[in-house]
């Protein structure tokens, strides 16, 4: 787990930055819960983050606190393994009947 610091530095990120909507109960909620961002790998969200959907969201965030934020979300899951293995299939899904 992250240092207790920079633990409570994402959390405030999130909550300042992120929570508006993805805290949202509604079905127009855009993107996932933060339960289920907390269950991605550090590394899914970076992408995110700095790649993927949420660039233009993190663009005003500073290299710190999009850190910390990947921290504080991805923190149950960074001990998890394969930074992949959240998204992918159960193996009793994974055959291809062709």
């Amino acid at each position: 787990p992250p240092e207790p610091a920079l633990h409570e530095a994402g959390a405030v990120v999130y909550r300042q930055q992120c929570a508006t909507c993805h805290d949202r109960t509604d079905l127009e909620r855009p993107g996932p819960t933060l339960a289920t961002m907390q269950r991605m790998h550090p590394a899914q969200l970076e992408f995110a983050l700095t790649r993927g959907k949420m660039q233009e969201q993190a663009r005003a965030l500073t290299r710190e606190q999009r850190f910390a934020l990947m921290q504080y979300l991805g923190a149950a899951a960074a001990g998890a393994g394969d930074a992949g293995a959240a998204s992918h299939c159960a193996p009793e899904r994974m055959a291809i009947d062709l």
